[in-house]
């Protein structure tokens, strides 16, 4: 590699190369990506992911080198044990921690200082870490580009769809976000299989290894087992149910989703230096919801298809 090589960081969520791949069509453009790129003589990629990997023997994030064997060439970087887990889905009830947590930032801070400057940080998502890494990285020296494949800064449910069920053109200062997914997903049990996942790879069982699966069956059997005798107990009387969200609180929670959108858009004004949409509809959902135009442009990925309008008589439109 050459001294004029110019070096590249890119952020996504997904260990693109790990199967099965949980990001879809953005893992595999993130692939192709890296795989063009490592055939080039003028640039040195490295790659990094986050909320995905954890540990029995540690809470505290880190960061490590992995293996990658689609591209053992590229260093590849895993922040364990990240305090903001990925998927969006597995963060949507904290969203103070979309914009910020010192711990999480402290290790990808130190990161970025171990290593050789990297001349551009591409992030494909911020899922997995927060938005305040977008300042870090550009205090890094680095050029900043983030990808807008989808609504995340603006929509913690990332798709911009209310209920699951209709467009969501009104959040109402947050107070329709506080009551989108009432749901929590099982976080407890869904950190807990991924920490099998990597005790598993220490004694070199992959993920889709058999023993490895029955492992995960029987803990996810036991694991709801108990959680629904406990779930039974502690509902059997009012007294003892979960409180609901109440109309007292809907201002407070209302006023936290409201702040995580108008924090992250201020972010992305002052530290992104391109901000790539997926289409122009995109583009113009993001200039609608703050963010500044003169950083915002329309990168299609995949087919060209995607660049024709969809005619007016559609079905779809």
């Amino acid at each position: 590699m050459s001294h004029s090589s110019y070096r590249i960081l890119y952020y996504n969520w997904d260990p693109y190369f790990q199967k099965p791949m949980q990001g879809g069509g953005v893992s595999i453009y993130c692939r192709n990506l890296i795989d063009y790129l490592t055939h080039q003589d003028n640039y040195q990629v490295s790659f990094l992911y986050s909320g995905m990997d954890y540990t029995f023997l540690s809470r505290h994030p880190y960061i490590k080198q992995v293996p990658n064997q689609t591209h053992p060439q590229v260093p590849t970087f895993s922040l364990f044990n990240s305090p903001i887990a990925a998927p969006s889905c597995f963060s949507f009830h904290d969203p103070v921690g979309n914009i910020q947590n010192p711990g999480l930032e402290k290790c990808f801070q130190q990161f970025l200082a171990e290593q050789e400057p990297f001349g551009i940080i591409h992030f494909h998502n911020l899922e997995g870490l927060t938005a305040n890494c977008l300042k870090l990285a550009k205090e890094s020296g680095a050029k900043v580009v983030f990808s807008l494949h989808n609504y995340w800064a603006v929509c913690p449910q990332v798709n911009l769809w209310k209920l699951e069920s209709s467009p969501c053109s009104n959040y109402f200062e947050g107070r329709a976000c506080a009551a989108c997914l009432p749901e929590k997903v099982n976080v407890d049990l869904e950190l807990n299989v991924r920490k099998l996942n990597h005790l598993g790879s220490f004694l070199g069982q992959d993920k889709q290894a058999p023993t490895l699966r029955i492992v995960r069956n029987l803990y996810k059997e036991f694991y709801l087992k108990i959680w629904n005798k406990f779930r039974s107990l502690t509902t059997s009387s009012p007294l003892k149910r979960q409180l609901e969200l109440t109309g007292t609180e809907l201002p407070q929670r209302a006023g936290l989703y409201r702040h995580r959108r108008q924090e992250i858009v201020s972010l992305i004004n002052r530290y992104v230096d391109v901000a790539l949409s997926v289409s122009e509809r995109t583009t113009s959902i993001y200039r609608q919801y703050g963010v500044d135009p003169g950083r915002l442009t329309t990168q299609y990925i995949g087919s060209k298809a995607t660049q024709f309008p969809v005619p007016t008589d559609s079905p779809l439109s």
